[in-house]
């Protein structure tokens, strides 16, 4: 239950079915939920229906089995729930949704870009990618936006945490254009 996982018909490796385009992407994936040394962030970009959300499950899926405990997350709905805790009727504290995020030894956070932009949003997400980025801890970031995209939606912190690729703490891979569902390349390319 605290790892957010998908219960019903799991999302793992060995139902990921690889294309062409997602085949790298599915061996990164595979890699970061593995290994404990290798760099501590991975973003998986890509289109619209190109496996994103399977590949965080995958991980998630494979990092119980190897002990580690994940923290699944659409940031979209996350952020929503954050919000509510400002109410006065609120059954939880902003605290008690917060800390589980900072404790997770892998945190996943799903569809970065999928949510409603506000300051308040922006500087939310900024303190969790900060605080994995400078501690080190896992993290596996699914989203459709490209670098231009991050900067001007999250703002250029942000952005050059999750794609840092030159200091060895961020390893991002793509999954391409064609859609699953519905077979067809996305309009518009990362």
């Amino acid at each position: 239950v605290y790892s957010g996982l998908a219960s019903t018909r799991p999302q793992t490796f060995e139902n990921f079915k690889p294309t062409s385009q997602t085949r790298e992407a599915a061996q990164g994936a595979r890699a970061f939920a593995v290994s404990t040394n290798s760099c501590p962030i991975l973003v998986i970009q890509g289109s619209v229906g190109t496996g994103k959300t399977h590949l965080l499950q995958a991980i998630g899926w494979l990092s119980l089995e190897s002990g580690r405990q994940p923290k699944f997350i659409s940031v979209a709905r996350y952020l929503d729930r954050l919000r509510s805790t400002f109410s006065d009727d609120s059954p939880v504290s902003f605290e008690e949704l917060y800390r589980p995020l900072e404790a997770a030894q892998v945190l996943l956070l799903d569809d970065i870009g999928a949510e409603r932009i506000t300051p308040w949003a922006q500087e939310q997400l900024y303190k969790i990618v900060n605080h994995r980025y400078q501690e080190r801890l896992a993290m596996a970031v699914s989203m459709n936006l490209d670098w231009k995209r991050v900067v001007d939606t999250y703002g250029e912190r942000t952005a050059d945490r999750l794609l840092d690729t030159g200091s060895g703490r961020v390893k991002v891979v793509n999954t391409g254009t064609v859609s699953y569902r519905t077979g067809r390349p996305a309009r518009r390319e990362l």
